[in-house]
């Protein structure tokens, strides 16, 4: 078996990020094996890449896997990953607040650089718009994972962008598709009404911030519409996942949390112990089954240190027990432009050679190589 190590975000080359110099323990892997993995045919564009993918390998075979038209559970998900136990038979979404500009004759999205949940004025205007939710059968939870979640008992079966897909979009071309639409509709007019009188954005204006005005409600769906729970026959592993909605799909599939959990957060906050003993974990698991390993937004500061502390000593574990590792890496260019062009590269070892340096002649550069497609990336991954 081998381990999947996932980098959700691992930013682009215009942030300064080089990928040979972060992480040169398993940069040539992905030099000599591959430049991107395939996305699945049939994902919605809805669907955030990464997760669908995650999805697609933990959930395959024609009646246990995704039901791409029926929405992307996210809200679902990272309710199941942060804890909640939530009740799959009702509707679940994900609410973010963003930013409504006229712009000439459209309405456009414009979002902050920093996560929206990190704003010191989050928990006050989420809290104002708890009552109104409420009076149209919509339930806050959370913060989960920086993340707040709605729940309702309303069938509302929608295909929504989610939140990093919106920033310069006009909001008619971004506007949610489906039965139950309208019910979308009704919270985002009634949270823009709220918002445009708390006294909160007035203080994100006197302090030359940009007003969140508008809410964004994506991610909806029911656990039961998306997934099937005949989980018969279905290889099962480990996970340790800094996202909740990863954890969510991992735990929807019926794998085994990776214990202990970090001493404070789902995220390591740095220390050398904590990363070192992921890794040994890690090891041990990939002995008995596959394991999947994800790592959220990450800085090329975070990335040398995952590389040298997890990794390194992870990578020497694998090879003394001839066992597999499987990296995915999203590159994301023009993170904060609608253009954004995002890739998905990969790269695999076993064994002895996880540890052995590529010949001159077969040294490549990163995004070279063969592309892997999802059936042969779960082949490596389960075998």
């Amino acid at each position: 078996m081998s381990v999947l190590i996932v980098f959700q975000d691992m930013g682009g080359r215009e942030e300064g990020f080089s990928f040979s110099q972060t992480l040169p323990g398993i940069y040539h892997l992905a030099a000599e094996t591959g430049p991107q993995v395939q996305i699945p045919v049939g994902m919605p564009e809805t669907t955030p890449t990464m997760m669908g993918m995650l999805a697609s390998m933990l959930f395959s075979g024609e009646h246990s896997g995704p039901c791409w038209d029926r929405g992307w559970p996210q809200g679902y998900l990272a309710a199941l990953g942060g804890g909640l136990d939530p009740d799959p038979s009702l509707t679940w979404a994900s609410l973010a607040l963003t930013h409504l500009r006229q712009n000439r004759d459209q309405l456009v999205f414009i979002n902050e650089r920093e996560p929206w949940a990190a704003s010191v004025h989050v928990t006050e205007l989420i809290e104002v718009l708890r009552s109104p939710l409420a009076e149209l059968k919509w339930r806050v939870h959370g913060p989960v994972d920086g993340q707040v979640l709605l729940s309702s008992p309303l069938d509302c079966r929608v295909d929504v962008a989610p939140l990093e897909n919106i920033h310069g979009q006009s909001m008619q071309n971004v506007l949610p598709r489906g039965e139950g639409a309208g019910r979308l509709l009704e919270l985002l007019t009634t949270g823009q009404l709220v918002l445009a009188r708390t006294e909160a954005n007035r203080r994100r204006v006197d302090q030359g911030l940009m007003p969140m005005n508008t809410p964004w409600i994506h991610g909806v769906g029911r656990g039961n519409d998306f997934f099937c729970h005949d989980l018969q026959n279905k290889v099962r592993g480990a996970y340790w996942c800094e996202d909740s909605t990863s954890s969510g799909l991992a735990r929807q599939a019926g794998w085994t949390k990776l214990e202990p959990e970090a001493k404070t957060d789902a995220r390591f906050a740095g220390g050398c112990d904590e990363l070192e003993s992921l890794a040994n974990r890690v090891a041990q698991a990939a002995l008995r089954g596959p394991v999947l390993v994800q790592f959220s937004i990450t800085t090329p500061l975070r990335l040398e240190q995952i590389g040298r502390e997890f990794v390194r000593p992870l990578v020497e574990f694998l090879a003394a027990a001839n066992q597999g590792l499987l990296v995915w890496a999203r590159e994301a260019m023009g993170r904060h432009s609608p253009e954004t062009v995002t890739g998905i590269h990969w790269g695999f070892g076993r064994g002895r050679k996880l540890l052995a340096k590529p010949r001159f002649w077969r040294r490549q550069t990163w995004g070279m190589g063969e592309s892997l497609t999802m059936d042969k990336s779960r082949k490596l991954w389960l075998s």
